[in-house]
């Protein structure tokens, strides 16, 4: 896993989210919720779970995906109902999913990082 690109494709979400609000389409709300369906979550999933399972930067880079899909999720929700004021109000600088965002940038960093050591 490519950490640099774990952590572009997390950040592309607001982008995603934002396109969305402004050209009013709608997310596919299942594949947003899920922690296994992006390729972070895949290789949390697989290799990395049976690799590095052991390591508590591990456990935490997962929870903190999970924690940062199902707040995606709840974004998702909002621009599907066409709530898009608060969709655009989840996305803020001092938001949940900017808070989340940042958790898991620092869990996958984290993670990498004694993961190197192990090698």
């Amino acid at each position: 896993m490519n950490v640099q690109e774990a952590l572009m494709q997390h950040a592309e979400w607001r982008m995603r989210f934002r396109t969305a609000i402004i050209e009013k389409k709608a997310l596919e709300e299942e594949a947003v919720c899920s922690d296994r369906r992006c390729a972070l979550g895949s290789w949390l999933h697989g290799e990395a779970r049976e690799q590095y399972g052991h390591l508590d930067s591990y456990q935490e880079c997962r929870s903190k995906h999970v924690a940062f899909h199902e707040e995606a999720g709840k974004i998702a929700r909002n621009i599907n109902a066409g709530n898009y004021h608060e969709a655009e109000a989840q996305l803020g600088l001092s938001s949940l999913f900017s808070i989340l965002s940042g958790n898991l940038a620092a869990a996958i960093k984290d993670l990498k990082k004694e993961t190197e050591s192990c090698v």
